[in-house]
């Protein structure tokens, strides 16, 4: 009888661990996605900056 239920607890525990484990995988993607992401819109954010400064650079020349 007691066997059994240490066996029940451990197995229990086990499962209780692969959650928690599991959670934190994904919260570690949810990080990286979001971290890769702002990267991204940094790189976008900064080509359009250097396309207005390209735009207003030749309008000075222009001028």
């Amino acid at each position: 009888m007691k066997k059994k239920k240490k066996e029940k607890r451990k197995k229990k525990k086990e499962k209780e661990n692969g959650k928690r484990e599991k959670k934190k995988r994904k919260e570690k993607r949810k990080k990286n996605r979001n971290k890769n992401k702002d990267e991204k819109d940094d790189k976008e954010e900064k080509k359009e900056y250097q396309k207005h400064e390209k735009y207003d650079q030749e309008e000075k020349e222009e001028n």
